[in-house]
Parts: C-alpha cells; sequence; structure tokens
C-alpha cells in the first residue's frame, strides 16, 4: 500500500497494481545486492543480519502477492 500513496488507490486496475508490486520487488532486490557488497566492511555483522530480515520480508511480500493473484483468478 506504500507504493499507491500517490492516491491512485482508487482508480487502479489490478494488472497497473501488480505492476508496480512487481517494480518495488525489483526495487528491493536490487537493494539487498547493493547491501550485500558492504558485508565485509567494519559494519559486516550488522548489515548480514540487515540483509537476511530484507530477505524475508521478500519472501514474505512475494507469498502474499501470489496469495492475491490464486485469489483473484478464483
Amino acid at each position: 500500500m506504500e507504493m499507491l500513496d500517490d492516491g491512485a488507490l482508487e482508480h487502479i486496475t489490478y494488472a497497473e497494481f501488480f505492476k508496480r508490486a512487481d517494480k518495488n520487488k525489483e526495487a528491493r532486490d536490487v537493494l539487498i545486492r547493493k547491501l550485500r557488497a558492504t558485508e565485509t566492511g567494519p559494519y559486516g555483522e550488522q548489515v548480514g543480519k540487515f540483509v537476511r530480515l530484507m530477505e524475508t520480508e521478500n519472501e514474505w511480500v512475494r507469498a502474499e502477492e501470489a496469495v492475491s493473484r490464486a485469489s483473484l483468478e478464483v
């Protein structure tokens, strides 16, 4: 819902919603890859924990999306 803060929620189609969700997931994947590159630095342990948290969140978002898509197909 954060990605719909522009007020378009009332007029958005399901296709557009999932298009925005896919774009959001891609941006998160890019951020995770960039953060992984810093895991070897002085704060590597903390960064590693944060990256694992983000990966878990991404898995949850993808699972929620799959459930939403499946329920819309029904």
